[in-house]
């Protein structure tokens, strides 16, 4: 806005007086006395020019205009060593500037969030907490309880005051989104088509986000580039100014943060800034404040970037309040169009015989890895004359009925919380081998299903013994209530009485070929010709065999690269120990190198763990790392749980963790592909 056009902007203001001011700022005006009308009428115009201006400076935005506070190390606990020295010590992270959502008004939620940094219930209000473990916050209205964090009447009531005196009003209601299918109800609840423009409408995906009764909400998407196809992952967070907010953000305070304003094509003025991690988009309107949340976690985005995706959004957009009744109503058709798109999935998936079914099993493969892990056997279980399909990615077994598939056994429907690869015993048991624990259930085929016999269960060092399978109530899987503890070796008699035999396996995309044995003695050789036959990159797979034990055994170390998308992109995979009990996989050990010693040592960033495999075992025998305050911990197994029943963590020098991890020097492996490993 140029001073001419601001002082044309006052009407009746004379144009021989506009002319004179504009002298005056230039210099050229010659001195006198002028009469005080003009002079009180110049006076007015330069004070409204200046105010004018004022305005338009505090809607610059700046990042310092946002800023609540800085979480920051300062109260950094002090460590001194066993002489009595200080340990010195660095922030790990960079401090992170609390950024409010409702722009500059954010005086109340300052106010409010002093009050329960120092909140101390009195008397009464802690006498109300001792009884019945919260019962008295349970009492609460909901919306101060679930939104605003309140447990006492007192902080109600201090709450409601702060609202009053800045005027605003008090969220009463959230609706939480849970799931990705349910996005579509925060857009038709609060009346919006989107939050994007129209043409990028076609190349963003909404996700699960939250509402309130006013029309904020919070938003999260993933927007794809047209020409690089690159996805992107954004949050925005719409806020009315007119209500006490309850949530900030966060961004970090670090030496190459940077922030500029920027206005869209449409006029829009934004604070963009980049701080190293993550893209921030701040946008001001009278009724609304917008934060926009970029994930640059996958590369450094530069400034062109963060400008391009500011310029997809709909700085416009106008929510409605919504009504309750129509967002319950919204609420259960997401939850009926979803159960209904998953029936017709599963019929599309089961009308035909088995061909059809793994053909489509194919079809939805996302990725080469995906689809060279599909595997399948056929198999009479049931002694009925009929062939089930067993699907080892899917957990699941086929039946045919009147030609059409039926599921058998659906892990997911079935036996919850178990998660597994099947094997099949001489004596017709099937065994699911947990691949996340050490657990082994075993199973009876049935006429309509696999009915449970027992499983076997190992959790930090004990073992239990089930006769009944875990239970699906709700969301909310329940363990067996018959269960006995039992010892390692009552354990391993269980599981060694079973034989599991070779009932010959065959990859999904080579469906009708006849299906594969592997009568090799050595189950080494059985894995690496699986591994070779499964996967087309199977050439670039490198194995090594290692004494880590000390005793002469020889133990399998792979490396397996994986094609992790359809463009080709491959994902370099990390050592792998694998371990065989009679035909059963054992638990995977991945780990980063190898050291002297056959000291095995997982490490990322700033934490080392140093393992030593004991029997079929990987026991921890030194841990260090850095804790939130940028001070090194090492833990020795010498060190036990303490009182409190936290581990209790030497606390050292950057020099020490420096001199312990060069105590394990890394040594060099033997890889050699798996096609010369020697099938016996």
């Amino acid at each position: 806005m140029t001073r001419m056009y601001l002082l044309d902007a006052i009407g009746d203001v004379r144009g021989d007086f506009l002319l004179e001011v504009r002298q005056l700022r230039e210099g050229r005006t010659k001195k006198g006395l002028r009469p005080r009308r003009k002079i009180l009428l110049i006076a007015a115009v330069i004070a409204l020019s200046l105010l004018l201006v004022g305005c338009a400076v505090a809607y610059v935005l700046r990042l310092r205009d946002l800023t609540l506070g800085t979480i920051s190390r300062e109260n950094v606990p002090t460590y001194y060593d066993e002489e009595g020295n200080l340990i010195p010590t660095e922030a790990s992270a960079a401090p992170r500037s609390i950024v409010s959502l409702q722009g500059t008004n954010q005086q109340a939620y300052a106010e409010w969030s002093e009050f329960r940094k120092s909140y101390q219930p009195d008397g009464t209000a802690a006498a109300q907490l001792e009884t019945s473990k919260g019962a008295s916050a349970e009492a609460l209205p909901e919306n101060f309880r679930d939104i605003y964090s309140c447990y006492t009447s007192e902080m109600v009531a201090t709450l409601q005051n702060i609202a009053e005196k800045y005027g605003l009003n008090l969220l009463k209601k959230e609706y939480a989104c849970a799931y990705d299918y349910e996005a579509d109800v925060l857009l038709q609840s609060l009346h919006l088509d989107g939050v994007v423009k129209a043409d990028w409408a076609g190349r963003c995906q909404y996700l699960h986000g939250y509402f309130f009764n006013n029309g904020s909400f919070s938003l999260p998407m993933e927007l794809t580039a047209e020409e690089s196809g690159e996805t992107v992952f954004a949050e925005m967070d719409y806020v009315r100014k007119d209500c006490l907010y309850p949530y900030t953000t966060t961004v970090a305070m670090t030496q190459t943060l940077r922030e500029w304003n920027y206005t869209t094509r449409d006029g829009m003025a934004l604070l963009l800034v980049l701080d190293g991690e993550n893209g921030h988009i701040f946008a001001d309107r009278a009724d609304a404040f917008f934060h926009i949340y970029v994930d640059a976690s996958r590369r450094e985005m530069q400034p062109e970037d963060l400008k391009r995706i500011a310029e997809c959004f709909d700085y416009a957009v106008a929510p409605q309040t919504p009504s309750g009744a129509e967002v319950t109503q919204f609420f259960a058709q997401a939850q009926k169009d979803y159960e209904a798109s998953q029936e017709s999935r599963q019929q599309a998936l089961y009308s035909g015989g088995y061909g059809a079914y793994v053909a489509q099993r194919l079809e939805r493969a996302d990725s080469p890895y995906r689809r060279d892990n599909m595997l399948y056997s056929l198999l009479d279980l049931n002694g009925d004359g009929n062939e089930e399909l067993i699907d080892y990615q899917a957990l699941q077994i086929l039946t045919l009925k009147d030609g059409r598939c039926t599921a058998y056994f659906d892990s997911l429907r079935d036996a919850p919380g178990v998660s597994g690869l099947f094997y099949f015993c001489q004596d017709g048991t099937v065994l699911i081998r947990g691949v996340f624990d050490d657990s082994y259930w075993y199973y009876r085929p049935g006429a309509d299903g696999l009915e449970l016999i027992q499983a076997v269960d190992e959790k930090l060092g004990s073992w239990t013994l089930y006769r009944e399978p875990k239970r699906l109530e709700g969301e909310r899987i329940t363990e067996p209530e018959e269960k006995q503890a039992i010892t390692k070796e009552e354990a391993y008699a269980i599981i060694d009485s079973y034989s599991v035999r070779d009932v010959g396996i065959q990859s999904m995309k080579r469906f009708g070929e006849p299906l594969k044995t592997y009568p090799y003695r050595d189950e080494n050789a059985v894995f690496i010709a699986k591994m070779l036959d499964k996967y087309e990159n199977s050439e670039d797979f490198v194995y090594t065999l290692e004494d880590l034990r000390g005793n002469g055994s020889q133990v399998l170390i792979v490396r397996i690269p994986y094609v992790a998308d359809w463009e080709g992109n491959v994902r370099e995979g990390s050592p792998q120990i694998y371990g065989f009990r009679n035909g059963i996989r054992g638990t995977v050990f991945s780990f980063d190198y190898l050291c002297e010693g056959g000291i095995l040592c997982q490490c990322e960033d700033d934490y080392y763990e140093f393992y030593r495999m004991e029997g079929d075992d990987f026991v921890s025998i030194e841990k260090l790392f850095v804790d939130e305050n940028g001070y090194w911990l090492r833990k020795t197994p010498g060190q036990d749980l303490n009182t409190s029943g936290r581990l209790d963590y030497q606390v050292i020098t950057r020099e020490q963790a420096q001199e312990i991890i060069a105590s394990y020097p890394e040594t060099g492996m033997n890889w050699k592909p798996f096609a010369l490993y020697p099938l016996q």
